[in-house]
Order: C-alpha cells, then structure tokens, then sequence
C-alpha cells in the first residue's frame, strides 16, 4: 500500500513544472516518506493536486505580449494545461480513496 501511494504522489510530482520539479522534486518525496510513516497522507495528497492545478492554469508572465498600455492576454485555456489539471485531480482521488478506505473498513466492521 505505501508503494502504490509513492508511485501516485511521484506521478503528482511529474505535473509539475520541470524548474520547480527539478528543485523541490527529491525534497517532496523525503516529506511524503515522513508523512507516511505519521499516517498524515491525505492532506499531502490533496495540498499537491491543489498546488499543481494553481501552477498549471496560471498563465506564465512569458505569454504576455505588452505594447504601450495595451496588455493582450489569451482568453483560452490551452488544451494541455486543463488536461494536466484533470489528471491531477484524478490523481488527487486516488490517492484520497486509497488512504481512507482502510480506515473507513476498520470503522464499519
């Protein structure tokens, strides 16, 4: 179960962007192995996916074309950009429902 959970959380980690992966990728996984032995994974799990859809739907200050006053910012959500937030969402609810269903077991028995 916590190799199935680190496969999940490390797939989290590649939705991130390459500069931010590449700095605090090997810092993340030390903090889930931490947290995982306290048991405090859901909320790692959803502090991630939250974090990556705000990072992947944020337009970079690169895309903006500036001339004079005029600031022309694209209105239409690039197709991958949405599709990296889905999977992390997905990835959010996976790794949620394998966290809490042993204990929602031990609560029905």
């Amino acid at each position: 179960m916590r190799d199935l959970l680190r496969i999940l959380y490390r797939g989290m980690i590649r939705l991130y962007p390459a500069s931010f992966r590449s700095e605090f990728g090997e810092e993340m996984l030390w903090i889930f192995d931490e947290e995982v032995r306290q048991g405090n994974v859901a909320e790692l799990f959803f502090d991630a996916a939250r974090s990556i859809v705000f990072r992947r739907l944020r337009p970079p200050s690169e895309q903006l074309a500036t001339s004079g006053f005029y600031v022309e910012i694209e209105s239409a959500l690039p197709a991958q950009r949405v599709a990296q937030g889905l999977l992390a969402i997905l990835y959010f609810g996976a790794g949620l429902a394998l966290a809490t269903v042993p204990a929602i077991v031990w609560i029905l028995k």
